[in-house]
């Protein structure tokens, strides 16, 4: 069964709250690494779908909601929009939430064992960075 529009927006807008999440902890780990300390884990898949869209329909405004509302044009305040992409993500299927954030986690992926190649190439090279795409809607 194809998925509608809207279903397809809101997975956007998933991937987009993961791709954030995972650009935020990206930040954290360089700014550790040059303050000399251990840089932190990346997110588990676990803690990396409670952060963007909670249980299941769960009522709890995330991280990752609070960041899609921040960029939606509204002249509603922030909450009410906190409420909105709340009431929307929880009515696309959980399997839809879930695969949405597989897949940016499957780019982060990529991309590390991308560099890690290119390192064990040239370990003397510099390691080109990558960079994470947010996804565009239609």
């Amino acid at each position: 069964m194809a998925a509608n529009d809207n279903e397809q927006h809101t997975c956007r807008q998933i991937y987009n709250a993961a791709i954030f999440l995972i650009k935020e902890r990206d930040g954290e780990r360089v700014q550790a690494q040059k303050d000399g300390e251990e840089p932190s884990q990346w997110h588990t898949k676990t803690e990396l779908r409670n952060k963007v869209y909670g249980f299941k329909n769960d009522q709890t405004i995330t991280v990752g909601m609070k960041n899609c509302a921040e960029h939606i044009k509204s002249e509603e305040p922030l909450e009410t929009t906190e409420e909105l992409v709340r009431d929307r993500w929880n009515q696309v299927p959980y399997k839809m939430k879930e695969d949405a954030v597989h897949q940016a986690i499957w780019v982060l992926s990529t991309n590390l064992s991308k560099a890690k190649k290119r390192k064990e190439r040239n370990s003397k090279g510099k390691i080109k960075p990558f960079s994470l795409g947010f996804r565009e809607y239609s």
